[in-house]
């Protein structure tokens, strides 16, 4: 399979415990987040990270643990293929193409 980059937004309850919840779940699968930005605003909490060098099965399978996570409220991600290597010259043109053709998933509405 082909792996690439995964993009999670999380909305969730403000709860102390909720963020460490969260990145429990790619600690015990041994998965080094890219990056983790999380901003509460009363009492919800946003969080977005992205995950590198993941396949789309596997993105897809996390997408639904973050959405079982108790206090997260709606799960939506990204999957971005990552660019072919050893393209022949204007290869670059051709990866702009392949980048734009993002799968897509949402999970909303959960726990509460």
């Amino acid at each position: 399979m082909s792996e690439g980059t995964a993009v999670y937004e999380i909305e969730a309850s403000d709860a102390a415990q909720v963020l460490c919840r969260i990145l429990g779940l790619f600690a015990q699968q041994d998965r080094p987040l890219a990056s983790v930005v999380a901003h509460s605003h009363g009492a919800r909490m946003h969080a977005m990270l992205r995950l590198r060098d993941v396949d789309a099965q596997r993105a897809q399978v996390l997408a639904e643990k973050l959405r079982a996570l108790a206090m997260v409220e709606s799960v939506e991600f990204t999957f971005s293929p990552a660019p072919m290597r050893g393209s022949l010259p204007g290869g670059s043109l051709r990866r702009a193409q392949d980048a734009q053709h993002v799968a897509t998933g949402h999970l909303a509405d959960v726990g509460g």
